[in-house]
């Protein structure tokens, strides 16, 4: 049986990664951050550090580009959704110790005349750097651990429910976003 997603070990990123990391540090930069440890009927859902970048920005531009491209061949060749693509900003996340982010899906209408697809995740963290902090996409009985390669890019449907591990040690940074269509039918 084929696997509901998509994981690609070809390297998405290599040098790059390092530039995101620097980025989030340029106080003169677009990005927006947050530190998110959300509450919800007394239990925790996530514990990370975020940072958005937004799709306007020029020095952002080549990440949606890339992302948008790998998208449009995955989608033609597997899911066939009616999509828009990457409209939205992408989140690149720190999981520090303890972070983490409890099972969700990533449905949602944060553009009201666009609803998520495609949901990815780009591994910037070389996974000998850190323990934990694994992604685990669920369907049915079944977990599948997405690839920890640095510089690996996984697709899944945003349907799909999902969590990340709890950090053990170290930091693992990963570079999150939503391909978005016109809503399903």
């Amino acid at each position: 049986m084929e696997k509901e997603y998509s994981n690609s070990e070809k390297k998405f990123m290599t040098v790059e990664d390092n530039e995101l990391k620097e980025m989030n540090e340029d106080k003169n930069s677009e990005v927006e951050t947050h530190n998110c440890t959300n509450v919800l009927h007394n239990q925790f859902l996530r514990n990370i550090s975020s940072y958005f970048l937004p799709p306007h920005a020029p020095h952002y531009r080549w990440i949606f580009n890339k992302i948008n491209k790998l998208v449009h061949e995955l989608n033609g060749r597997k899911y066939n959704f009616d999509i828009d693509g990457l409209i939205e900003p992408v989140q690149l996340t720190k999981y520090s110790n303890n972070g983490f982010y409890s099972d969700h899906i990533d449905l949602g209408n944060t553009y009201p005349e666009s609803d998520r697809k495609l949901s990815f995740t780009i591994q910037l963290s070389d996974s000998e750097n850190y323990d934990g902090g694994n992604v685990i996409l669920k369907t049915s009985h079944i977990k599948n651990q997405i690839s920890k390669g640095l510089g690996s890019i996984t697709f899944w449907p945003s349907f799909m429910l999902h969590n990340v591990e709890p950090i053990t040690k170290g930091n693992r940074w990963s570079l999150c976003g939503w391909i978005s269509g016109k809503q399903f039918k």
